[in-house]
């Protein structure tokens, strides 16, 4: 394996692979937030030539604007890993800030969120990037139930918490399971 690696790296093959799975994880983290959607074959074509509006445009059919919509929020996904690759490589530690910092990169381009109001519509409200929420997120499953996320007024807390614990236990503990 040493050895393999080594060749990778001088052959730059390692980082061409790392930016292939970068760019699908950012991809991949939209579609899954439901920012845009197309299918895996549209996915695989901007993996191969780059994330483009023209091609994002003309293989997922989209119209200009929201081509370069769905560009901005991939390109925002994509920024956000990059800080992520430079925390597990130590070169950023974990705080409150770091991952406040992470999440307004992640959600430059995201002006707003699909919310529920207090009669049960749909409605889209302002996203707040960089900042801890404000109102509760409960989403619904499908047998009705509410999946409770924990509350507003805890998150400062529980963020404090997060943090401390990371620390506590970064010393003696393998990165996979931190």
């Amino acid at each position: 394996w040493s050895q393999q690696r080594q060749n990778m790296q001088l052959s730059d093959e390692i980082e061409r692979f790392l930016q292939r799975l970068k760019t699908e994880w950012a991809i991949e983290t939209g579609l899954i937030e439901r920012l845009y959607q197309w299918d895996r074959g549209v996915t695989e074509v901007l993996i191969k030539e780059g994330i483009d509006a023209s091609i994002i445009a003309h293989r997922a059919g989209l119209d200009e604007s929201k081509a370069k919509k769905a560009k901005q929020l991939v390109d925002d996904q994509y920024g956000a890993l990059e800080g992520l690759f430079a925390f597990v490589k130590a070169e950023h530690p974990l705080s409150e800030y770091f991952i406040r910092s992470v999440h307004g990169e992640l959600t430059q381009h995201q002006d707003s969120v699909d919310a529920v109001d207090a009669h049960g519509r749909r409605i889209q409200v302002p996203f707040l990037r960089g900042t801890y929420k404000t109102q509760p997120n409960n989403p619904r499953r499908s047998d009705g139930t509410a999946f409770e996320y924990c509350p507003p007024e805890r998150v400062v807390d529980e963020m404090q918490r997060l943090v401390e614990l990371y620390l506590e236990y970064e010393p003696s503990c393998p990165p996979e399971v931190l």
